[in-house]
Parts: structure tokens; C-alpha cells; sequence
């Protein structure tokens, strides 16, 4: 989406939501007793640990926990794929010591699921090899509609115990979606399953944000004949109109602590990043400009906020300290850089960036400098936005022929299509 004619300014600057970063950093030891099977993080660098990834075993109820157990560790399976910190052969257990030192794996994944009517009781084991030392041991317990969450959980486990670093398995992610002639917000699990849709308005709600803890939602809607930011508290589904002006009111992003909301408005004729607290006090204006600016990001300590802005003829990404000064310039080349989102370590900005007839989901350092193309204009990729890891977004593209969301692992290029939904845009991923 961009800037284009006066009808299409107000959807155009809330498209200029568009932003991924890549930053990855050494984690944490995993365990004291596992000092020879961890993987080593660090950004743009990884080898993959060779794990084993045995058949579960069913017990109890036979007829349930057998198709359990091929439902939840396809989950894993997709799970520890798409983390892209293993590479994975099956097959079932190996007990015998003499087969046991064949083996060239260096972590199995045992698991045991047993039935009782529709409760489960998921026990995994994560073993060192060759020598099948236990490096953790963990049950869950889930009722047939919870199993896919608790397999989410053990991926999460799993992967936190081999490299340190949270999994981000268990997170969700939001976007809007065509629905008739309108566009409503849907969330879903962080693969694309169990797509629920959250806002019923018919009539146009795009460009989601994810509270800090996940808990609530903040989105562009239109209510009467202008665009308002509205909040949706996910428990409970109520809704509350945070800011709503004679012009519209686009683009909203949390700060960190969750208590403060920045957006983009025309309240005073031109589009200017403001904020405002979340209990709807506190409004204070933070761009004064003749460009648009619109489309903030906060950087994660707070102290700095991203946008787009059109104030040097094209659209490009700057940078200004929170409470509105030093704003400065960081993409610099000639094509339309927009929709900036800094990365969860606070060094990258990603942004996408106009090639062709197309985008391209670029990053850059958030000081400037050298200016990564992730994509490389396979079909049109649009507004990314980054995992809690750091090392994986989200994004839109068409690559297969319609727009559909897409993960990116930013370490080796691959690249997920996860289930398709006609007309999505402005994704956004919880924390």
C-alpha cells in the first residue's frame, strides 16, 4: 500500500504498518547437566542440532490416543521445523546399547500419551545420545480441545532446554481479513490454526497490535465516516474507542510497558504521530511536519519510536526519541521505505521497501547503514513483523499466486506458507 491520491491517504498511511527486524543473540546456557547438547545462537549463524524424533507411544483409551498422538506430533514435528534450530529423522525408539552408538543424532524426543475418555496426558522425554542420558522430563496435561496448545508447549520446552532461547510456539499471531465487503480482525495460533474471528463490526478493522502480555488488541476501525483506534480485550471481548477525531486516527503500536498507545492522525489536517495513555488521557502530538508521518513502532526499552514518513519527497523510515525530538533519517535510497518495526533486541529495523511493482521486506541498522533484502522479490511481500525470538516474521505475500501469510527464518532463508485465508493483511505477532 502506498501514499497515492486523497481518498486512499488515510488507508495508505495506516498501510505504512508494514515491519520486521531480525536480532539474534547469544542465549543462555540450557542446562548444567547437558553441556554437550545445546545449540549454539548467535545472529545469522546456527547449527542445527540432529535430533531423533521417536513415534509417541499411545496408551489408556487406545482409539483416542492413537489419532491423538499422530494429530499432536505432527504439531511438534511442524513446531521444531519451523524453529529451524534441528534437523529431525523419526522413527521409533531405540533402547539397544549397541544401536544406541549407530546413532548420529545428538537428542531424542520419546514421548507417551495416554487417554482417559477425552483427557490426555502427554508424557515426553528428552534424552542426550549417544549415551540416552535424561536432560528433562515433563508431563502435560490437556483435554482434547487443548492438546494442540499443550503440544505447542512441549515444542516450546524442547527448544528452550536445547538452546536457551523461549519458543515461540505458544504465541499468536492477529490480521485482518476480508469477510463479504468488509474486513474484520482474526487471531490464531502462531502456525495459522485455529483461526477465530474477533471483531464482528462489517465494515473495515486492519492493521492489529498485540498488547505487551498478549491480552489485548489494538486496531484501525472505521466507525460513523472516520477511522478510530480501538481496544479489544481478548477475555472478555469488550471493546473500548481509544481515540477517535474528526480525522482519522491510524497505525496504533503499544510501548513496551503496555500503558501508553502511539498512532497516527489528521486531527489537525495533516497526518502527525501522536500518543495517548491507555486509559485515554495523556494525548500529546510527536511529529510536526508537512510530510505525512504515520505508522509508529516503539523500539522495546521505550525510549525511541520508528515511523514512516513522506516529509523528503518519497516515503522512508526515521527514528525520533520518544517524547518526539532528534528525529533522523535511516533508509536513504530512492525507493518508498515504509512500515518500520524495530526487532526484539532493539538494533534492526525492518521495513518494506517498494521494487518494481512490487515489495520487498528489507532491514536495516537502526542507525542507518547497509540495507538487507529478505525476500528478494519472490512475488510482493508485505507487512512483515517480527517473533519474540528475534529470528522469524511474519508476513504477506503472493508468491503462490494469492496473498496469503507466510513465515520467514531470517538465519536460512526458509520460508512457511501457513494456511490460507483470502484477503489478509497487516499481520502482527504476540510476544
Amino acid at each position: 500500500m502506498t501514499l497515492k491520491s486523497r481518498a486512499e491517504r488515510t488507508l495508505a498511511a495506516a498501510a505504512l504498518l508494514l515491519a520486521v527486524v531480525v536480532a539474534q543473540d547469544t542465549p543462555a546456557p540450557a542446562s548444567a547437566q547437558t553441556p554437550d547438547v545445546r545449540i549454539r545462537i548467535k545472529r545469522g549463524s546456527i547449527t542445527r542440532l540432529a535430533l531423533r524424533l521417536d513415534e509417541w507411544v499411545p496408551s489408556g483409551d487406545l482409539a483416542s490416543s492413537q489419532t491423538a498422538a499422530q494429530q499432536a506430533r505432527a504439531v511438534v514435528k511442524n513446531d521444531l521445523t519451523i524453529s529451524g534450530l534441528f534437523t529431525l529423522t523419526e522413527g521409533p525408539a531405540v533402547t539397544d546399547s549397541a544401536a544406541l552408538s549407530g546413532l548420529s543424532e545428538q537428542a531424542e524426543l520419546a514421548v507417551e500419551i495416554r487417554a482417559h475418555g477425552s483427557d490426555f496426558e502427554v508424557q515426553a522425554r528428552l534424552y542426550g545420545l549417544p549415551g540416552r542420558s535424561l536432560i528433562s522430563e515433563k508431563s502435560y496435561r490437556a483435554s482434547d480441545v487443548q492438546l494442540r496448545r499443550a503440544a505447542h508447549q512441549l515444542s516450546d520446552d524442547v527448544v528452550f532446554q536445547l538452546s536457551g532461547e523461549k519458543g515461540i510456539a505458544q504465541s499468536q499471531l492477529a490480521w485482518a481479513q476480508k469477510v463479504g465487503g468488509a474486513k474484520e480482525i482474526f487471531v490464531a495460533d502462531y502456525d495459522g490454526y485455529g483461526a477465530r474471528q474477533v471483531t464482528r463490526d462489517r465494515n473495515l478493522d486492519f492493521s492489529p497490535a498485540f498488547s505487551p502480555d498478549g491480552r489485548t488488541l489494538a486496531f484501525t476501525s472505521l466507525r460513523g465516516r472516520t477511522f478510530a483506534i480501538v481496544l479489544l480485550e481478548l477475555g472478555t471481548m469488550r471493546e473500548k474507542v481509544l481515540a477517535s477525531y474528526s480525522g482519522s486516527a491510524l497505525s496504533p503500536s503499544f510501548s513496551p510497558d503496555g500503558e501508553e498507545v502511539a498512532f497516527a492522525t489528521s486531527r489537525d489536517g495533516n497526518h502527525e504521530i501522536y500518543a495517548i495513555r491507555r486509559d485515554g488521557t495523556g494525548l500529546r502530538r510527536l511529529t510536526h511536519s508537512p510530510g505525512i508521518d504515520v505508522q509508529p513502532s516503539y523500539s522495546p526499552n521505550g525510549r525511541q519510536v520508528a515511523f514512516c514518513s513522506d516529509r523528503a519527497g518519497s516515503a522512508q523510515v526515521y527514528v525520533m526519541e520518544s517524547d518526539g525530538s532528534n528525529p533522523r533519517r535511516v533508509t536513504r535510497d530512492q525507493a518508498r521505505n515504509e512500515a518500520p518495526s524495530w526487532s526484539p533486541k532493539g538494533t534492526l529495523l525492518a521495513f518494506m521497501a517498494r521494487q518494481g511493482n512490487g515489495y520487498d521486506v528489507c532491514m536495516a541498522d537502526a542507525s542507518g547503514g547497509q540495507v538487507y533484502n529478505l525476500t528478494q522479490g519472490k512475488g510482493s511481500s508485505e507487512s512483515p513483523h517480527w517473533a519474540g525470538n528475534g529470528r522469524h516474521l511474519v508476513f504477506v505475500s503472493n508468491r503462490d499466486g494469492r496473498p496469503r501469510l507466510h513465515i520467514l527464518n531470517t538465519d536460512s532463508g526458509e520460508t512457511f506458507a501457513l494456511p490460507p485465508a483470502e484477503g489478509v493483511q497487516t499481520p502482527a505477532w504476540s510476544r
